[in-house]
């Protein structure tokens, strides 16, 4: 079953932003609020390997 762990609030990351977070394990993921809803994905593309950060998704 999958654990979910709190990294930030909800209000760290206002709509239409993106947010790279480490989580305890050293993973780098990113968080996107589009449209009201809030995503988790990695931080990285596995064809270019650049950030997202700065990519267009």
């Amino acid at each position: 079953m999958a654990e979910y762990h709190a990294v930030c609030a909800a209000t760290d990351v206002p709509n239409g932003a993106r947010r790279c977070i480490v989580l305890p394990t050293g993973r780098t993921v990113l968080l996107v609020h589009h449209a009201h809803v809030l995503y988790c994905i990695d931080q990285a593309c596995y064809h270019h390997g650049g950030p997202l950060l700065t990519g267009d998704i």
